[in-house]
């Protein structure tokens, strides 16, 4: 792969993982978009796939998942009826922390609750990009992406392949 086609290729990786990184935790999330404005070349982009990787594998924070849930509110917020806001606020309400309770493996019951009522939404107003996203599908396959109508699973060869191959020269004495 070129070297555009694996920054085309971190970035679709990035869109489709930027929520589920988020509700792991906000600092991560900006960390990464910091490392996008940083990135020059493919180590650059091999280290964000590793930031992606080791985010996905992080617990979750109820505080960062009612964070992303009100971000992602934003999306629906101008043609959402106020009913159906109530009925996402009630149920992001039930998500809040409570002492102790902060850290997830695997996403919170009262999450899956708001991601279901997010589909909802999203069959009544869609969004094109937010299916996608690896935090509403559940879907274990958070490196497979599609670009120019091809699908493959990112991984770290990806990188690797396309990293120069470094070669000691020695010299006679």
């Amino acid at each position: 792969m070129t070297e555009k086609e694996i920054l085309n290729a971190t970035e679709q990786l990035w869109s489709q993982n930027k929520y589920n990184s988020m509700a792991k935790g906000y600092a991560s999330y900006e960390a990464v978009k910091r490392a996008f404005n940083e990135a020059t070349n493919v180590s650059d982009y091999h280290r964000i796939f590793l930031r992606i990787q080791n985010l996905h594998d992080a617990p979750y924070s109820k505080k960062a998942l009612v964070d992303t849930f009100e971000h992602i509110w934003g999306y629906f917020k101008h043609d959402a009826s106020d009913e159906e806001r109530d009925r996402f606020f009630d149920l992001v309400e039930a998500c809040h922390p409570t002492v102790g309770d902060d850290s997830h493996k695997q996403l919170p019951d009262e999450a899956r609750r708001v991601i279901a009522y997010i589909h909802r939404l999203l069959a009544i107003h869609p969004i094109n990009f937010l299916p996608q996203s690896t935090l509403l599908s559940n879907s274990s396959a958070w490196n497979n992406i599609q670009v120019n109508n091809k699908h493959f699973a990112v991984n770290e060869y990806l990188y690797l392949d396309a990293l120069p191959v470094l070669e000691e020269s020695v010299t006679a004495s």
